[in-house]
């Protein structure tokens, strides 16, 4: 969990990432949590409901990243507003990034639209999607796996904050 804070006055809700099932070996687990201050401080909290009295965890390897300042983390997140998607690369010849911030917590769905409005791939459909950076692969196939033939298609981000639509190229 995530939260941001200017003194002792919370800034944003809490942040929370997928739940994972403890096993005794490593996994990853991350969480995009954009900030909404200046000069806030971010508190990091892990929280266990043990199965078994004296379970314990070990965290390790924490990583922060300023995404608005870094190069060289992924894509170059550089100016991303919230709510304007950036696809890249285009046109999608194998595979492009759909990538975009949000600003607030709750229902986020993404899908992609023949030229006839026809929904073709559900990309995301999450009740409670977490606030922050969100990258989606387009891999040019439709709902079943099948390859969608070379064409003009749309994507459409419905969010929180309102929907957003973008148009896009797939060249074989």
């Amino acid at each position: 969990q995530v939260r941001e804070f200017q003194g002792s006055t919370g800034l944003t809700g809490l942040i929370r990432s997928n739940g994972v099932v403890l096993s005794p070996s490593w996994q990853l687990l991350t969480l995009d949590f954009t900030c909404v201050g200046s000069g806030s401080t971010i508190d990091f909290q892990v929280v266990d409901f043990p199965l078994i009295a004296g379970e314990t965890f070990q965290v390790d390897d924490i990583s922060v990243y300023n995404l608005s300042s870094t190069v060289g983390v992924g894509d170059v997140l550089t100016g991303l507003e919230p709510m304007k998607p950036r696809l890249a690369p285009s046109p999608l010849h194998t595979q492009s990034s759909l990538t975009f911030l949000t600003t607030k917590n709750g229902r986020l769905e993404v899908g992609l639209f023949d030229l006839g409005g026809r929904r073709v791939r559900e990309l995301l459909n999450d009740s409670e999607s977490f606030a922050g950076v969100h990258r989606l692969t387009i891999d040019g196939r439709g709902e079943h796996g099948e390859a969608l033939p070379s064409g003009m298609y749309f994507y459409r981000v419905q969010a929180v904050e309102g929907a957003v639509s973008g148009r896009f190229i797939i060249a074989r």
